[in-house]
């Protein structure tokens, strides 16, 4: 049985991967003499097939990484750049080492990122310096994994980051964050009040928003934290929190009267014993969210829909009707006007989950 790191655990391995996991200079000398392809993928099973020096990088197999660099091993496959490689499973001396031998330290996986990003999966925060020392800078690449490191809450590697100069408000959209969310909107996100003070001490800024119009305020509302909501919107600007102001900014979308002093009163959750979402629960008027669904300007007033955090509602003003935006699918419905969605809520928002 041979176990190599997250790849998985294989019954049999080909005797050259053998000799690689075990560093046996002498049999992978002689496998070179009998002409074997030092850069040939090779399949451990249906689904996993890595080239030799991912494979000793995986197995932290430093003489196997050396005998390979050594003999002219590419460094820099697209599908398994040792650099990044070796943050993730490696020793600093390793990485230093296949740095000096050209190995890219810029170099990203097309699934998993650059080398920040693989340390931090590799739960490898000691090669993080190693990483910028190296010329992979904090200040110019760091912003991916920091970004993630505050997802996963991951204090040590946040306060290596905010210490090297990231940039707090890193916005990059990418696998994971399709949203290009901010680090401060991801910690709302989360919840996360001590790490939402953290970066806003460190110059984050509460006015940026995501894609979809969001910003760490709203989201705080969105999940419903009283606390954070107060502390965020005490950090934003007066006028965003005006009626008088929001009123002016939805001329455009010509909300019908009956919707706007539906947003403005104090009871703006609709149970819904009778479907599938329970309830749903409308912005107040100021937390309103302008956002595109699909190429449409719509606005979005649900603060939550039940169990069903994708599906969102949406005011169209071309239309004049209240409309749903499916997040994950990118689909987006018409639903009804105002008055005849009141009427029957629980229908039209069964509708919805039928695909009508």
């Amino acid at each position: 049985m041979a176990s190599i790191a997250d790849l998985g655990n294989f019954p049999d391995v080909p005797p050259f991967v053998a000799a690689l996991l075990a560093g046996d200079i002498a049999a992978l000398d002689a496998f070179l003499a009998d002409g074997t392809d030092i850069d040939a993928a090779i399949a451990l099973s249906q689904h996993v097939q890595a080239p030799p020096i991912a494979l000793a990088l995986a197995a932290n197999a430093a003489a196997s990484v050396h005998w390979l660099t050594e003999r002219g091993a590419k460094l820099n496959h697209p599908q398994a750049p040792a650099f990044v490689l070796a943050a993730r499973y490696g020793t600093p001396d390793l990485m230093r080492y296949l740095a000096r031998q050209g190995a890219d330290v810029h170099a990203r996986r097309k699934v998993g990122g650059d080398a920040y990003q693989q340390a931090l999966y590799g739960k490898k925060t000691k090669h993080l310096p190693v990483i910028d020392a190296l010329g992979h800078t904090v200040a110019e690449h760091g912003g991916e994994a920091f970004r993630s490191a505050v997802f996963n809450r991951n204090q040590q590697a946040v306060a290596f980051f905010l210490a090297h100069g990231v940039n707090v408000n890193f916005q990059e959209r990418d696998q994971v964050f399709s949203d290009s969310a901010t680090p401060l909107l991801v910690a709302a996100r989360n919840r996360d009040a001590e790490m939402c003070r953290l970066l806003v001490e460190h110059g984050a800024d509460v006015s940026m928003s995501n894609r979809d119009g969001e910003r760490p305020y709203t989201v705080a509302v969105e999940q419903d934290d009283t606390a954070l909501a107060e502390y965020l919107k005490s950090l934003e600007a007066p006028e965003l929190h005006s009626v008088a102001n929001k009123l002016h900014e939805l001329k455009p979308y010509k909300l019908s009267s009956e919707l706007l002093d539906f947003l403005q009163g104090e009871q703006r959750r609709i149970e819904l014993p009778e479907s599938d979402f329970g309830f749903v629960e409308f912005f107040a008027l100021t937390d309103t969210i302008a956002m595109q669904a699909g190429r449409r300007k719509v606005l979005r007033l649900s603060r939550a829909s039940g169990d069903y955090a994708d599906t969102v509602l949406v005011w169209n003003p071309k239309t004049q009707c209240i409309g749903y935006w499916d997040i994950e699918h990118e689909e987006y419905g018409d639903i009804a006007s105002f008055s005849d969605f009141m009427a029957a809520p629980a229908l039209h928002m069964n509708r919805v989950l039928d695909g009508e």
